[in-house]
């Protein structure tokens, strides 16, 4: 894949714009119909998160599908993890409990299928009222801040602390 390929295309100013697919004659449309994929949406995630990815855009398709979805795994389960922890429930019995459910869950199914960011942001929330609880203020900003680095909402969590 050629590091030209524009991830961002000009659209209409409605948000509905942003949610329609991508036209076919588009270089990143077509680069994505020769990986494998139906179709394709914009790429609406801040531009650092492109910077971010680049790594995995120097895999082969099939190989960075399959570590985006083991990441998600292993964040997931880590999210998971630390509510339970968070909630004073965490057993390995209420874990692996949790954990099947979560992973049958279809808006995770739905996160694994088109790549979305939730569980990445899941984790970092999670992770950032742990640290807040336990006082440790830094740890806590730094997770809300990475959280607001992959998407701008959880900018509106900065109030509850």
């Amino acid at each position: 894949m050629r590091a030209s390929i524009l991830l961002y295309y000009t659209t209409r100013e409605n948000k509905e714009a942003v949610l329609d697919r991508i036209a076919p004659d588009t270089e990143w449309n077509q680069v994505a119909h020769q990986n494998g994929l139906g179709d394709t949406l914009h790429f609406s995630a801040p531009p650092i998160i492109a910077t971010l990815l680049v790594p995995l855009g120097k895999l082969k398709y099939q190989l960075a599908f399959m570590v985006w979805r083991v990441l998600t795994d292993i964040f997931f389960f880590l999210a998971i993890w630390i509510c339970l922890k968070l909630c004073g429930a965490c057993s390995p019995a209420t874990l692996l409990i949790c954990t099947l459910a979560g992973f049958v869950f279809q808006p995770f199914m739905l996160t694994l299928e088109k790549g979305q960011f939730g569980v990445l942001l899941l984790l970092t929330w999670s992770a950032g009222v742990l640290f807040a609880e336990k006082k440790q203020d830094v740890l806590s900003a730094l997770m809300l801040a990475l959280a607001t680095i992959v998407k701008l909402t959880p900018v509106l969590a900065v109030g509850v602390f």
